[in-house]
């Protein structure tokens, strides 16, 4: 008789794989001598020789991640003045001494979606000079292009989706699989319009088939959105 199967394995399971040890992270080590000097009254040296760990690794104190302090900057200044902008936000950091590149803080920027409370902030002071205002409809367009994604998990295999973009060559809303299918297009835009407001025009480039053409045209007249096709210039 061959070696008794684990439950929750199969019969093709090594001898090596079944002893193989987990091997623990840093952070794991120090708990467990934490654990072994306050409840199983072990001495530190005698702890840390028995997890393996070296004693400079367990009086480190991780530091704090630049981006947390960077997040906790842009907020302190939105609150104080919600009208800025990004630009105006970097020139206080580094007013303040603050040193750091622009990516990093136009990353956590995005992040904390600081340009969406702005332009709430703004919408709400016009609203409040001037009750009959009605917001313009303009630049809320929206660009849906084909393209190819390649999964990490999958090497090697090419998966056509379809990207949908604010305005040519703005945000990304959405990734989704490109389908024949136009009620499964029509279901994966109207699940945008609750962040991103509804547009009021839509334009493809790419080949839809006629009858994804036509419904999504069709659909587009019944939510008052003004329907387009263009075509990308190749070089």
């Amino acid at each position: 008789m061959g070696p008794e199967v684990p439950e929750g394995r199969t019969a093709g399971f090594s001898a090596k794989e079944s002893t193989r040890k987990k091997v623990l992270k840093p952070a794991d080590k120090r708990n467990t001598v934490k654990y072994l000097v306050s409840e199983l009254k072990f001495s530190v040296r005698q702890a840390e020789q028995l997890v393996d760990l070296s004693p400079g690794v367990y009086v480190y104190q991780p530091r704090k991640k630049k981006e947390d302090l960077i997040s906790k900057q842009l907020l302190r200044i939105a609150g104080l003045h919600p009208e800025f902008g990004f630009e105006q936000m970097r020139k206080i950091l580094i007013n303040e001494g603050f040193v750091t590149s622009q990516k990093q803080i136009y990353r956590v920027y995005k992040m904390l979606d600081l340009k969406t409370r702005r332009q709430d902030f703004l919408l709400q002071q016009r609203l409040a000079a001037n009750p009959r205002w009605k917001p313009r409809r303009r630049g809320l367009s929206w660009v849906i292009q084909d393209a190819v994604a390649f999964p990490k998990e999958n090497k090697g295999i090419r998966i056509p989706v379809l990207l949908i973009y604010r305005g040519a060559g703005g945000e990304k809303l959405a990734e989704i699989p490109k389908t024949r299918s136009a009620e499964t297009l029509i279901q994966s835009l109207e699940s945008l319009f609750g962040d991103n407001g509804k547009p009021y025009r839509i334009r493809v480039w790419w080949e839809p088939s006629r009858i994804v053409f036509l419904a999504l045209e069709a659909w587009c007249r019944a939510n008052d959105i003004k329907f387009s096709k263009g075509f990308l210039e190749s070089f």
